[in-house]
């Protein structure tokens, strides 16, 4: 990592330990190589590699959990360990995804936030393959 990188993932690191979403710098670590793509890319197919973690973002994903979808703040820090990648989210994929529970799937309020908690992958949902497998299975609402 060059020296800006290093600096914004130190920032990052701090901050998930600072909010408790991390016990230590290495829990912090390995939440930030699965949110933005350092590692394995099982999740993001490539889409998100090496993507430099930017701690004004990720408190604006927490912000849009807890007051556009009604989660409760002690529940964020359990999503985030659960499902990671929800830090490197944008805030319009997890909008629309919020937009599809709320009218395709005619979810209050209440039961969108806990679906959510139960099943954060939702928020990431980017494709509907219809039962017409696109080998996409972890992103897709096909699973949901």
């Amino acid at each position: 990592m060059d020296d800006d990188t290093r600096k914004k993932w130190d920032e990052a690191t701090a901050w998930l330990i600072q909010d408790e979403f991390a016990g230590d710098e290495e829990e912090a670590s390995k939440l930030l190589v699965k949110a933005f793509g350092w590692g394995l890319q099982g999740y993001w197919r490539q889409s998100k590699v090496d993507e430099v973690p930017d701690a004004s973002r990720m408190q604006e994903t927490v912000q849009y959990l807890t007051e556009d979808v009604n989660m409760a703040a002690a529940d964020v820090p359990a999503l985030v360990k659960k499902f990671p990648e929800v830090l490197g989210l944008s805030q319009e994929i997890m909008q629309d995804n919020v937009s599809v529970l709320v009218k395709e799937w005619k979810m209050n309020a209440d039961r969108v936030a806990a679906t959510i908690k139960r099943k954060p992958q939702v928020l990431g949902n980017t494709l509907d393959c219809y039962g017409d497998c696109a080998g996409e299975c972890n992103r897709c609402w096909v699973r949901f």
